[in-house]
């Protein structure tokens, strides 16, 4: 297996733990660490998809990165006040 489809699959896990978890209730779709592993998932997955010129896979894999850092830098917001 090549780099590139190792760094893909192991996007495509992140994006799947969080999913997986979610729905059997362990987390929440607002959870730090949902959100956390879609972005680490996304962002490994818009690489793959840039090294494979995945055109469309490129375009759903940057606006999910876009929305997960979004919440992951609320959720870094959100922990530093309660600090």
């Amino acid at each position: 297996m090549d780099i590139v489809t190792i760094i893909g699959t192991i996007g495509a896990i992140f994006v799947l733990i969080g999913f997986v978890l979610n729905e059997f209730g362990k987390l929440t779709a607002q959870s730090f660490i949902y959100d956390l592993l879609n972005l680490i998932g996304s962002t490994l997955l818009l690489w793959y998809g840039l090294e494979l010129s995945a055109w469309p896979f490129v375009f759903i894999n940057s606006v999910w990165l876009l929305v997960s850092l979004r919440d992951v830098i609320k959720g870094l917001a959100r922990r530093a006040k309660n600090s």
